[in-house]
């Protein structure tokens, strides 16, 4: 599998030492929505681009798992990766071991774009899964490729499609 990293970003400051933390009245408290602060902006919605990347990768890295699992026929991620990728998750599939094993469910996914075109071609996807009382890590890159219908695309002629894959 092919290793993808963003272009290196500048490091945010060290907060200092002598700084104290946030105050206990401004933690958020379990069971409770967060407060929002004025302090702090609003988080901001994705791109049209980014969110439809996000949509298909969730979708993607679900069935990803359920064949992984041995829930789902592995036909089923053909339209979903790049030429050879699905043949590599199926053969990477664990043997089934004596016990029962947990399903993995897809707990977290974060999106950036990858590169600076505009509007963005290619998005780095990162996320969470869990399987029983364990957490692991997945990565993936997803471009847009020409020969497919994409409904969350504008109906463009192009469609979303994972080119790498790291499970972790």
């Amino acid at each position: 599998m092919l290793d993808y990293e963003p272009p290196a970003r500048p490091a945010m400051p060290a907060r200092p030492a002598h700084s104290p933390g946030p105050s206990p009245s401004v933690r958020p408290r379990r069971g409770h929505p967060p407060r929002t602060r004025p302090d702090r902006p609003a988080r901001k919605a994705l791109p049209a681009p980014l969110q439809s990347a996000a949509v298909f990768a969730d979708a993607a890295l679900r069935r990803v798992l359920e064949v992984v699992d041995g829930r789902r026929p592995s036909t089923h991620l053909h339209p979903l990766l790049a030429t050879g990728l699905a043949g590599s998750v199926v053969s990477a599939r664990p043997a089934a071991p004596a016990g029962r094993v947990e399903p993995a469910t897809l707990q977290r996914v974060r999106v950036q774009p990858a590169g600076s075109a505009e509007p963005a071609s290619a998005v780095e996807v990162f996320g969470t899964y869990r399987r029983g009382p364990r957490t692991h890590a997945l990565a993936c890159r997803v471009e847009l490729v020409p020969g497919g219908r994409n409904r969350g695309n504008g109906g463009n002629n192009t469609a979303w499609r994972i080119v790498a894959l790291h499970i972790g």
